[in-house]
C-alpha cells in the first residue's frame, strides 16, 4: 500500500510539468495553424511578405520566418511569457496591405488566418474578407481594428 501513494504522490507532483507541456502544444499548435493559413491568403509578388510571416512563443519555439521561396525577411523582435505565443509579419508594407490605407484597398491575410484557427466557417470567412475588400480604402479618420 506505501508503494502506491509513493506513485500517487509522485504523478500529482508532477502534474503542473505536464500540463505546462500540454498547454505549450495547444500554443504552438494556434500558432503554426495561424502562421500557415495567413501564409495561403493574399497573392504572391516578391515574396517578402510571406516570408515574413512567422511566430515565435515564449518558450523557445519559432517558425515560418524565410520558409518560401523570394526575398529573406528579418525577425519579430517580441517578449513573450512562458505561455504566450506572437504571430507576425515583419515586411514593411504589411500593416497596410492588412488594413489599407487611402489609395489601397485592405488585402487581409493576419485576421482571416485567426478566423480560420478558431474554427470559423470557411463561408463566413471569406464573406468577412469580401466585405473587407469592398470597403474600399480608408477615409481620413478611419480605422479598421475589427473584422467582421
Amino acid at each position: 500500500m506505501a508503494q502506491q501513494s509513493s506513485v500517487t504522490f509522485e504523478t500529482i507532483r508532477n502534474f503542473p510539468a505536464l500540463s505546462l507541456n500540454a498547454v505549450q502544444a495547444g500554443v504552438l499548435r494556434s500558432a503554426i495553424i495561424i502562421t500557415a493559413a495567413s501564409k495561403t491568403l493574399g497573392g504572391v509578388d516578391t515574396g517578402l511578405l510571406n516570408n515574413s510571416k512567422q511566430y515565435v512563443t515564449g518558450f523557445g519555439k519559432e517558425g515560418g520566418l524565410n520558409d518560401s521561396s523570394g526575398s529573406q525577411a528579418s525577425k519579430l523582435n517580441i517578449s513573450l511569457k512562458d505561455n504566450e505565443a506572437a504571430y507576425g509579419a515583419t515586411a514593411n508594407y504589411a500593416m497596410p496591405q492588412e488594413f489599407g490605407t487611402r489609395k489601397a484597398r485592405p488585402q487581409p491575410f493576419a485576421r482571416p488566418a485567426v478566423a480560420i484557427a478558431t474554427g470559423s466557417k470557411q463561408s463566413e470567412i471569406a464573406r468577412a474578407i469580401n466585405k473587407e475588400m469592398e470597403r474600399g480604402a480608408l477615409v481620413a479618420g478611419q480605422s479598421r481594428e475589427t473584422f467582421r
